[in-house]
């Protein structure tokens, strides 16, 4: 529930694969931007939430050449993950090829290698992230997401947070209301 001193907004963003990847990065600095020009969040700060493909968009903006401008100037708070898709991808499937085109290319997508290469001056100034897993999330995807938090976190002093969740996939909402979950970090 929300408190009366906070506000909610949902940034609609073109799905794929009729509309092919970056147009969702477009769509979040265009939703960022529209914010930051309201009176009534002039001095707010944000915090950028993503479950599901949504999470893929938050970390994807959050690591863009279009959001560094924006980070300070949006005063984003904190990011909150819960179960992001493709953080590494190691070959284009089809479902993947229809989302982001024939010629992407899978090092261009990797979430985990823009992390990876990114100035630790940098990843110091990114926001706190909490990411939740559900017990969807084993094997290679849990891998995936727990080497992404740790390369968010490595050589901070941020409080980050990686939260195992006991529900599935759709489940994780209703497990987080009722606290059912376990802090791993």
């Amino acid at each position: 529930m929300l408190s009366p001193r906070q506000d909610y907004a949902s940034i609609n963003y073109r799905l794929a694969p009729r509309h092919k990847y970056p147009a969702q990065i477009e769509d979040y600095n265009k939703a960022i931007d529209f914010l930051l020009k309201l009176d009534r969040y002039k001095n707010s700060k944000i915090v950028l939430f993503g479950h599901s493909a949504g999470a893929q968009i938050v970390a994807a903006w959050i690591l863009s050449p279009q959001a560094k401008a924006r980070l300070s100037q949006a005063r984003i708070k904190a990011i909150v993950l819960i179960d992001p898709p493709a953080l590494e991808i190691a070959k284009l499937t089809e479902e993947l090829k229809a989302a982001f085109g024939e010629n992407a290319g899978a090092i261009k997508l990797s979430l985990l290698s823009k992390l990876q290469n990114l100035p630790q001056e940098e990843r110091a100034k990114l926001p706190p992230l909490t990411m939740y897993l559900s017990s969807d999330w084993r094997g290679k995807r849990e891998q995936q997401s727990r080497t992404f938090f740790t390369l968010w976190h490595r050589n901070t002093n941020r409080k980050d947070k990686l939260i195992k969740v006991p529900e599935n996939h759709i489940g994780v909402i209703s497990a987080l209301q009722a606290k059912k979950y376990e802090l791993i970090y």
